[in-house]
């Protein structure tokens, strides 16, 4: 037993080997079965680190993606940016091809984590997605398929704040300062989080620039938006 109220157990990891190893030897069909049932129990039952990691297991990836969609926002929240990239890279490229909003997240986790390649193409994706007028969203050969509709209400402030992102770590300060300022027009008054994100980059392409006053002041901004989105 794990706790105290004798509701969670697990077998000895010897003896999970050789019943997994049994499994493997005896009814190697039936893994993937049981490896989904595992992921749809845990699911059920508020893991949803362990269900996505079951889902994966056992090949069922649009099932990954849409239980990695709805898990991003508690995973940033507790930084654990390096297990959502992980999961991320898990999942085949064309899975993206109808997930703007998977492809946004994708985007904004290789440049969190330093990186540059792939950040285009996966805010590229998002972005074709987000030029479709509604209609073109829901038919024709391909069907958009967006599992957080709120998330997908803001990711076109988020993707001009990526894409401000990206062409400073590109040394395109014209592109940052364009991008940042449309940013500020797309992303909403409550989204504290990604308006002062848009402001420091404002500021990090005007200070470039030897704008100093302009600079000082979208600083300003950030910090005082940041203040409010942790306040």
């Amino acid at each position: 037993p794990l706790d105290h109220r004798r509701q969670w157990y697990r077998y000895h990891h010897l003896f999970a080997d050789v019943l997994q190893a049994q499994l493997h030897a005896t009814d190697p069909d039936s893994i993937a079965v049981v490896q989904r049932r595992a992921s749809i129990w845990h699911e059920q039952n508020g893991s949803i680190t362990d269900a996505i990691r079951f889902s994966l297991a056992s090949g069922d990836v649009v099932r990954a993606a849409e239980l990695i969609e709805r898990a991003v926002p508690e995973l940033q929240r507790n930084r654990q940016e390096a297990l959502l990239l992980s999961w991320l890279q898990a999942l085949p490229t064309d899975v993206y091809a109808n997930r703007p909003v998977l492809s946004g997240y994708y985007a904004s986790v290789i440049l969190q984590s330093g990186g540059l390649e792939g950040a285009d193409a996966f805010l590229s994706l998002a972005e074709r997605w987000l030029e479709r007028t509604e209609e073109s969203q829901r038919s024709g050969p391909e069907e958009m398929v967006v599992v957080d509709s709120a998330e997908f209400r803001r990711l076109p402030g988020w993707t001009a704040v990526h894409r401000a992102g990206l062409a400073l770590k590109l040394g395109d300060i014209d592109g940052t300062q364009k991008h940042a300022q449309r940013a500020l027009q797309l992303v909403a008054e409550e989204d504290h989080l990604g308006r002062g994100a848009a402001s420091a980059l404002q500021g990090l392409a005007a200070w470039w620039n030897g704008d100093l006053d302009t600079a000082h002041r979208a600083y300003r901004d950030s910090y005082a938006t940041h203040g409010r989105a942790t306040g």
